[in-house]
């Protein structure tokens, strides 16, 4: 079978975000299409056709052409801010408390706490790049190499 222009196939992560439908549900749905309608891709990462998706939609009995409108439209790209470090010693090492430019406090999920810092070695306050997806934050590049440094 020739692979067909990669344009066409849509990442599972960007249905369950798209469709709201968990992993496992779609994991569920997957076991049910034809071998051409899904495919692991690039880093093991699972992706659908277009025909895999209405078929798909057709199997959840959902309104089709509303929902296939919104997977065809672009997703808006998320805003990265630049927000303020200000705890890092959680518990839990995927986690650091951040302030942004309006005072809020929020959580940003990162791959490391461990070399964040609220001030860095210089005496600066550290400041992060992080975007808000389904209303969590994430880290939006590399986490520091050494505590206070990037």
């Amino acid at each position: 079978m020739q692979d067909p222009d990669t344009s066409a196939w849509i990442p599972e992560s960007e249905l369950v975000l798209r469709l709201g439908l968990s992993r496992s549900e779609l994991h569920g749905l997957r076991d049910r299409l034809a071998a051409d309608h899904w495919r692991r891709g690039k880093h093991d990462r699972v992706e659908w056709s277009a025909a895999g998706v209405d078929f798909a939609l057709s199997l959840l009995g959902a309104e089709k052409a509303a929902l296939a409108q919104e997977i065809a439209a672009p997703a808006a790209p998320a805003s990265v801010e630049s927000l303020t470090v200000r705890r890092w010693d959680f518990p839990n090492p995927q986690v650091i408390e951040c302030q942004k430019q309006d005072g809020t406090v929020v959580l940003v999920r990162v791959k490391s706490n461990k070399n964040f810092r609220p001030k860095l070695a210089n005496g600066e306050p550290m400041t992060v790049p992080a975007r808000q997806v389904n209303g969590q934050w994430w880290l939006q590049g590399p986490c520091p190499r050494w505590p206070g440094k990037w």
